[in-house]
């Protein structure tokens, strides 16, 4: 069984607080697009979890985001059963895209459909929170307002298809590195207005949706890497109406005005050398 697992990423993402247990908790807006790895699943008659994967650094055991959904799944259940998975990576490691976490998310959706389990969305979306932070999401995709870690989810409606140009330079940033410099920021100089933001979505207004993107971890990343810095200042040259780095990083994205001003940009950017490629909004990850 094949299963698309689209990336995600964050329209806003702001730092509301910190957790007891040492997690924080956030407010975005996330959204499904168009990028995506494979994910093909199989059962195995050894009752072992076996993940391949075309790219080689990318771990195949208990570290692996598909295999610890594959195994919590197995144990919440008492299920007795073994599974291959295989993936094949299109979306960059330790972006900001949520490649681990929906991976795992495809993982938990094909598997369902696989074993013929019949959880609901619910049920796997609770089972995702234990795997990873992003991977509830990832299991529901399209555009949701997210809290607590990420796992509180609310539909945002929205018939705009968005068209975005993105860039990963291949930097791999520590989120958790992150988040601890952010504790020891003094001071944020903008925060997201995410009912702007929300509005702006709602009534499919792409320029008002990029003028409200904001994520206050860019304070952290953006202060600490240059070539972030300078990426983000030639999305906006090549035409973008704005651009964000999405989650902590690396990747970073621009608003483009449609599929034809997205492919303009896209080329720009190539002809100054960087990576770019051209997504749009995914409402249905099916």
């Amino acid at each position: 069984m094949e299963i698309k697992a689209y990336a995600k990423i964050n329209l806003s993402l702001d730092v509301t607080g910190k957790m007891e247990n040492g997690y924080h908790s956030i407010e975005s807006v996330m959204q499904s697009i168009s990028l995506y790895d494979m994910v093909t699943l199989s059962d195995r008659d050894d009752r072992e979890i076996v993940v391949s994967c075309d790219n080689p650094t990318i771990p195949p055991g208990p570290d692996n985001l598909a295999y610890k959904a594959a195994y919590v799944l197995l144990k919440e259940l008492g299920l007795k059963r073994g599974v291959g998975i295989s993936l094949k990576k299109n979306i960059p490691v330790a972006s900001g895209l949520a490649g681990g976490s929906t991976d795992a998310a495809a993982v938990l959706r094909g598997l369902n459909r696989l074993w013929g389990l019949t959880l609901r969305v619910d049920d796997l979306t609770a089972i995702g929170a234990v795997v990873g932070a992003d991977v509830p999401f990832c299991i529901r995709g399209g555009t949701m307002l997210a809290a607590g870690i990420g796992d509180k989810l609310k539909p945002i409606s929205t018939s705009a298809t968005i068209w975005y140009v993105l860039v990963s330079p291949g930097l791999q940033v520590s989120t958790k590195e992150t988040y601890r410099k952010f504790d020891d920021l003094h001071h944020i100089f903008r925060r997201p207005d995410t009912p702007s933001l929300v509005k702006a979505l709602e009534a499919g207004d792409v320029e008002s949706v990029a003028q409200n993107l904001c994520n206050v971890l860019e304070e952290v990343t953006l202060s600490e890497y240059k070539e972030l810095r300078d990426i983000k200042g030639e999305i906006l040259k090549a035409g973008a109406l704005g651009a964000l780095m999405s989650g902590s990083g690396s990747s970073l994205f621009g608003i483009a005005r449609d599929e034809e001003d997205a492919r303009r940009i896209c080329k720009r950017l190539r002809d100054r050398d960087l990576g770019a490629y051209v997504a749009s909004s995914v409402q249905d990850i099916g």
